[in-house]
């Protein structure tokens, strides 16, 4: 997968490798696991519940539950 795509390929390396970190991200995100990229940072998943936000014309707006994705930089 990854090994074959660098070396297959005829993009530049350092496309290449930002190609590889970013497949590899998403596949641990897709599956709920943090990601700890050494001098970069940690990714992760936090799930945001469901809520109401109030509308000008009165009411409210339903917002559906969600996972989203949190990146704390490395300090």
């Amino acid at each position: 997968m990854v090994k074959d795509t660098l070396i297959m390929s005829r993009k530049p390396l350092q496309e290449q490798v930002e190609q590889a970190l970013a497949e590899i991200v998403r596949e641990a995100l897709a599956t709920q696991q943090t990601v700890q990229v050494p001098g970069l940072g940690v990714f992760r998943i936090e799930r945001r519940p469901a809520r109401r936000r109030p509308v000008k014309e009165g009411g409210a707006e339903f917002i559906p539950p969600r996972n989203e994705i949190l990146f704390t930089p490395r300090t």
